[in-house]
């Protein structure tokens, strides 16, 4: 069962961006922790969560349509990395998510910093991937042996980028499955990864339940009218 952590305080939520990105992959996400409240106020908010555009450049074209300005520079970002406490990873062709991989990019050195970070006190830290940001999330052995899923068309790459992965198939769930909650490794680190696209925003819903309370985010989910598919 899920149970919030930590009263009051506010979690830093680093949202990696680049070109080609989908845009709900995270919009999504973006849409639903940012109206977490430890007080289910619409006006005077005692926010839960607050978030930072990252990207390799000042702006970036996501889903081919929509230039979106970053908060800061993976390459200045990355040297504070310590200060985030969540770091969402959306997805994208995959030729694109395995590029990063495979060319070491800031892209993938950031995420890597982020998994590699050692435990911070008893707080623990949270990846999120939606949709193929698995992919690049497997590349640096994030979820080694852990229970994972992405979009539904790309299984097989991702057991091929780990073979360790334990695959969650969430499309012969009946529509039940839209995350994977992977659990907490010793390093204090929880995985969790979102099936394709729309199941960011499930997913993020379970993230906020998990560090604010199951309330708030049934409040979140009614403000947004979204009919949320809780695991």
């Amino acid at each position: 069962m899920a149970t919030a952590q930590s009263p009051k305080r506010v979690h830093q939520v680093a949202v990696l961006l680049y070109s080609g990105a989908d845009i709900l992959d995270f919009a999504g996400p973006i849409e639903m922790l940012s109206h977490f409240t430890y007080n289910n106020s619409v006006t005077d908010r005692e926010i839960a969560f607050k978030l930072h555009l990252v990207a390799r450049t000042p702006t970036v074209l996501t889903g081919g349509c929509m230039t979106i300005t970053a908060d800061g520079l993976i390459s200045e970002t990355i040297k504070r990395i310590s200060d985030f406490d969540i770091l969402v990873v959306p997805g994208g062709m995959p030729s694109l998510l395995q590029g990063f991989a495979s060319e070491n990019s800031p892209e993938y050195q950031f995420v890597k910093s982020f998994v590699d970070l050692p435990q911070k006190g008893t707080e623990e830290r949270l990846l999120l991937s939606v949709c193929t940001g698995a992919l690049l999330v497997a590349a640096t052995g994030a979820f080694g042996g852990l229970m994972a899923t992405t979009h539904h068309k790309f299984y097989d790459l991702l057991t091929e980028i780990d073979q360790s992965i334990d695959l969650v198939n969430c499309i012969d769930s009946d529509g039940t499955m839209r995350y994977v909650d992977g659990g907490l490794k010793k390093d204090g680190l929880r995985v969790v990864s979102a099936g394709g696209v729309s199941c960011g925003m499930d997913a993020a819903l379970f993230v906020g339940e998990l560090k604010v309370g199951r309330e708030a985010a049934e409040v979140v989910a009614k403000m947004a009218e979204y009919n949320w598919k809780r695991v």
